[in-house]
């Protein structure tokens, strides 16, 4: 069943929770490659080796993120 709103005032209130959605997947993959750099370095410096999930997790969330941050191309 539709909505009784306006499509205009549907169509801004999808796009501001779509902007939330936005917004905390990339806070959510910078703090992944934050916390994996950090966490890289503290073990280096205590002469520990760095597990492979740190060596494989932060590219991929670089990956992702650069993926999320790039602009898509417009709809012809």
């Amino acid at each position: 069943m539709l909505s009784k709103k306006p499509l205009l005032k549907r169509h801004k209130s999808s796009h501001n929770q779509d902007s939330w959605t936005y917004r905390m997947a990339v806070v959510t993959l910078a703090i992944t490659v934050i916390g994996c750099v950090t966490g890289a370095v503290v073990l280096q410096v205590c002469g520990k080796s760095t597990p492979d999930l740190l060596t494989t997790l932060a590219p991929c969330a670089i990956a992702a993120l650069a993926g999320i941050v790039t602009p898509s191309a417009p709809n012809p």
